[in-house]
């Protein structure tokens, strides 16, 4: 019953893959930032909650800032803190909407600590 499949969704993600072409300004000056590289898109079905709970079941405390929790008992699944999200049906083209906060695995499940964010191009 801990991993039942009608109550999984599809979560799309995508893992950090290191920092690649320095960032420029509109005059063609180096920002001294580092544009983020990510792997490629992959898809996963995992448990989704709807919202944060009360502080006396938060797996992850209250000191971490975090939206929503992700489970799965696949213990193979390589998502981790530096992977970005895209859930409740964003469309992959266009920005993440989640980012992963907090990972705790064990022998039996892996939790993961996301929250909401608002990228722009």
């Amino acid at each position: 019953m801990r991993d039942l499949k009608r109550n999984q969704s599809v979560v799309y993600y995508r893992n950090y893959a290191g920092s690649s072409e320095e960032i420029t300004d509109e005059y063609g000056n180096v920002t001294g930032s580092y544009k983020k590289k990510y792997g490629e898109l992959k898809a996963v079905m995992m448990s989704v909650s709807g919202s944060k709970g009360s502080a006396e079941c938060q797996t992850f405390g209250v000191a971490l800032d975090y939206d929503r929790t992700l489970a799965t008992s696949d213990t193979s699944c390589d998502i981790n803190e530096s992977s970005i999200l895209w859930l409740d049906g964003a469309d992959t083209s266009e920005p993440h909407n989640y980012e992963v906060r907090g990972r705790s695995a064990t022998i039996n499940q892996i939790q993961l600590a996301v929250k909401r964010v608002d990228i722009s191009d």
